[in-house]
């Protein structure tokens, strides 16, 4: 089973200088959260992923070009894969949009999972905690209201399947996305007019996310629900929550950022060089 992952080292300057370029209207406090330090926090990830999830036969990195890829990644014990390679046009430094198309990497295996580079894998995990047979396990919450860009996002792809609905499900966010290969496609497929309508070059209330492809799952009768405890970590964090959940996401923080270094701190395993560094 493979595991795909996105990863950039835009700083916020050359973000900027991309918005500006564009004529794009996004705030700098909005780029800050985006573009930061994260190199660290990536090799953390990846750290989790051979730790403890030790059946994964091979990582997908996305990448914008070469000038992304980390001094410290070596690259033979990862497949590269370049927005070039899968993105209907460039530039992109919207995630969400990125994620999209992951259907169009070459190799990709029959079930995969997806995570974003901030996720960190805190304990060891069977591959039953995220597929039964063909079924994936993910959890959906009820929503009646839309209080953020990113309940605006997951309406965006509820709306696709039902677009009557005066309510709608938002799949748990951050946190690994079990996917079927043949299912992902299949939903592109059917939707590819409104997923290249949906690309931009940064994220925008008229995105959709890779929450399309659970919601074709559900929709299909595809999912089960899921035993998984994931937990977000942001500038403050309740370490007895960070430390006994499975997954843990450092949501849009740097490097620097004092819960990462309290973490590496208490973890053994997270101080150890993995398979994917040089």
């Amino acid at each position: 089973m493979d595991y795909v992952t996105p990863y950039t080292q835009t700083t916020f300057e050359e973000a900027k200088q991309v918005a500006q370029q564009f004529n794009i209207n996004i705030s700098d406090d909005e780029l800050h959260k985006r573009f930061n330090n994260e190199s660290n926090l990536f090799k953390l990830s990846l750290r989790s992923i051979a730790c403890h999830l030790p059946w994964i036969t091979n990582v997908h990195v996305i990448l914008a070009d070469e000038s992304h890829i980390p001094d410290w990644l070596d690259v033979d014990k990862v497949n590269i894969v370049y927005h070039k390679d899968i993105l209907p046009k460039l530039p992109c430094y919207c995630s969400t949009s990125i994620e999209m198309y992951l259907c169009n990497i070459n190799g990709l295996s029959d079930r995969f999972l997806y995570g974003n580079s901030d996720f960190v894998v805190n304990k060891f995990l069977l591959d039953t905690e995220f597929f039964d047979k063909d079924l994936i396990k993910h959890n959906f919450h009820v929503r009646a209201s839309i209080d953020s860009q990113h309940d605006q996002i997951c309406y965006n792809c509820h709306k696709l399947f039902f677009p009557e609905s005066k309510v709608f499900n938002i799949p748990e966010f951050h946190c690994l996305s079990p996917m079927v290969l043949e299912r992902v496609q299949a939903c592109y497929s059917e939707y590819k007019e409104e997923i290249d309508k949906s690309f931009s070059i940064f994220r925008t209330d008229n995105s959709l996310s890779q929450y399309i492809y659970s919601l074709y799952d559900l929709v299909h009768n595809k999912t089960e629900a899921s035993n998984l405890h994931n937990v977000t970590v942001t500038q403050h964090m309740n370490v007895y929550n960070m430390l006994h959940s499975d997954v843990v996401c450092f949501n849009d923080i740097n490097d620097d950022n004092k819960n990462i270094r309290f973490y590496l701190f208490l973890n053994k395993w997270a101080q150890r060089k993995c398979k994917y560094e040089k």
